[in-house]
C-alpha cells in the first residue's frame, strides 16, 4: 500500500510539471516571438522551445529534453535540468543551448521578460568579457 501512496505522488508530481512545462512553453514561445532579438537567435530558441519536451522529474527537479538543436548542450546532451519552477531560468538555459554565451542569455531575459530578469552581478561582467558575445 505504501508504495503505491508514493507511485500516485510521483505520478502527481509528473503530472504537475508537465502542465508547467507546456504552460511555461506557450508563454515562452509567445514572449519570444514578439521580442526584439537578432533574428537566426529568435529562430533558435522558438525551435528550441517548440522541441522541448519533460524527460524525467525527481523530488528536485526536472529533466527537459532541448530537442534536436545542433551545438552546445547542458550537461553535453540535449538536456537541462530545472531544479525550481522558474520560467526565466528555463529561458536562460535554451539560450546556452543554442550556443548563446551568457551575455546572449542575459540579454534575452531583459529583452523577453524584463519584470523577472535579474541585474547581472558583478561575476556575470567577469564572463561576459571572456566569453563575448555570440548574437548580439
Amino acid at each position: 500500500m505504501f508504495k503505491r501512496k508514493k507511485e500516485d505522488e510521483i505520478y502527481m508530481k509528473e503530472q504537475n510539471f508537465t502542465i508547467w512545462l507546456n504552460s511555461v512553453r506557450l508563454d515562452l514561445y509567445r514572449e519570444v516571438r514578439k521580442a526584439c532579438l537578432p533574428g537566426i537567435l529568435k529562430d533558435r530558441l522558438m525551435t528550441a522551445i517548440s522541441d522541448m519536451s519533460l524527460l524525467n522529474v525527481t523530488e528536485s527537479s526536472l529533466l527537459v529534453d532541448c530537442g534536436r538543436l545542433d551545438g552546445g548542450r547542458i550537461r553535453a546532451t540535449n538536456e537541462i535540468v530545472v531544479c525550481k519552477r522558474n520560467r526565466r531560468l528555463l529561458l536562460h538555459e535554451l539560450v546556452h543551448s543554442v550556443q548563446g554565451t551568457e551575455y546572449d542569455a542575459e540579454m534575452v531575459e531583459l529583452r523577453v521578460l524584463p519584470n523577472e530578469a535579474t541585474p547581472p552581478t558583478p561575476d556575470d561582467y567577469v564572463k561576459f568579457k571572456a566569453e563575448g558575445t555570440k548574437y548580439f
